[in-house]
């Protein structure tokens, strides 16, 4: 086991945002999809930029 760092509660703090969101706000939830697919998006269409390159 390595030793407990703060970088693990955040880890663990955000995860539980997000599923905080999904189950009790669901606005927020329909925010938080529509955030990943953009931000997924935004980097295939960098990847395939810089292949293009």
């Amino acid at each position: 086991m390595r030793p407990f760092d703060w970088f693990d509660l955040l880890t663990v703090g955000g995860l539980g945002m997000v599923f905080v969101g999904l189950w009790w706000l669901m606005p927020a939830a329909a925010l938080i999809v529509v955030g990943v697919v953009v931000f997924l998006a935004g980097v295939r269409g960098e990847a395939g930029n810089r292949r293009a390159r």
